[in-house]
């Protein structure tokens, strides 16, 4: 898909330059305008874009337009980055590929220091209806049984998206349920005790709060308020690069962080775990089962073409 594009973006070029007269032939009076130049090429880029697919986007950085020189024209600067995922799981085959995904099997006494033992465990992981439910029970207020994911692979600047619903108590993922205290529902990217972590978190005792967290180890963190989360299915997107990171909901932008922005490669995961302390996820509510539900998530690498891959002489 990135070389169709380019290639497009070269065809647009040479296109525009092979308008020139032969010769022999009086030259047209006027050329196209810089201006005018731009704007037919990214209409170009548009138009046979969508006929490839609509699940791309294509950004252009133009410095003044050399001349139509030698039959070519060269467009200096270029950034792209086009939407297609190298990395995807729609989790509807009824069972979590095992090529992409482990899950944890371990106990986390205190776990992330939120006041309860948290057992993650694969038996609160069901796939059977289309996609990724994820079940809290909480014993005791100190104990709790949640679920935890993480991929096989790596991952580092780019594009990752998931759609999912905040835990509640909706037995189904079209059931009507409520949040309630004591657990943390999460899509994060993290290694190596933090040394990447990138957080969008659900937390119990804040039902229309979201917090989105960086660390490289150091923290920064936003806390935004989202009413009715809970409801429903969602898109959520975060776009990690060297400078910033910047998360989005349902194509909104909500938080952009640029300091304590982390460079290693990192693991994606999702878990739902038990809390019980009253400024971080809430006190426990013993008894209750709650269910975290994943759609779907892929990611996209950030995508970087330098000047030479897009200046080309027409045939």
């Amino acid at each position: 898909m990135i070389k169709a594009l380019v290639a497009l973006l070269l065809i647009a070029t040479c296109s525009v330059a092979q308008n020139k007269p032969s010769p022999g032939v009086k030259p047209p009076q006027t050329e196209p305008t810089y201006e005018q130049t731009q704007k037919w090429i990214v209409a170009k880029i548009s138009e046979a874009g969508h006929q490839i697919g609509d699940n791309y986007y294509f950004a252009v950085a133009f410095t003044p337009a050399v001349p139509y020189n030698h039959g070519f024209l060269m467009i200096p600067t270029v950034e792209s980055s086009v939407n297609v995922p190298t990395f995807s799981d729609n989790f509807d085959t009824g069972f979590l590929n095992k090529s992409k995904w482990e899950m944890s099997d371990r106990t986390d006494p205190n776990c992330f220091n939120g006041g309860s033992d948290v057992t993650f465990s694969p038996s609160n992981i069901d796939m059977s209806k289309g996609l990724l439910r994820m079940t809290l029970t909480q014993p005791t207020d100190r104990t709790s049984s949640g679920a935890e994911i993480r991929s096989i692979q790596t991952f580092g600047y780019g594009t990752y998206v998931a759609v999912m619903r905040q835990s509640s108590t909706a037995p189904t993922e079209d059931a009507v349920g409520k949040v309630v205290s004591g657990s943390t529902s999460a899509f994060f990217s993290f290694i190596d005790h933090s040394r990447t972590e990138i957080d969008t978190e659900f937390t119990g005792n804040k039902r229309h709060d979201i917090y989105f967290i960086n660390r490289d180890p150091a923290r920064t963190c936003s806390d935004v308020s989202a009413a009715n989360l809970a409801s429903g299915f969602h898109t959520y997107q975060m776009v990690w690069s060297a400078s910033q990171i910047q998360w989005s909901i349902d194509g909104i932008v909500v938080a952009t962080h640029t300091t304590n922005i982390p460079s290693a490669p990192a693991y994606i995961m999702f878990n739902f775990w038990g809390t019980n302390r009253p400024d971080w996820g809430g006190l426990a509510t013993v008894g209750v089962e709650r269910f975290f539900y994943i759609k779907s998530v892929s990611f996209t690498p950030e995508v970087k073409l330098s000047p030479e891959q897009l200046t080309s002489k027409c045939p």
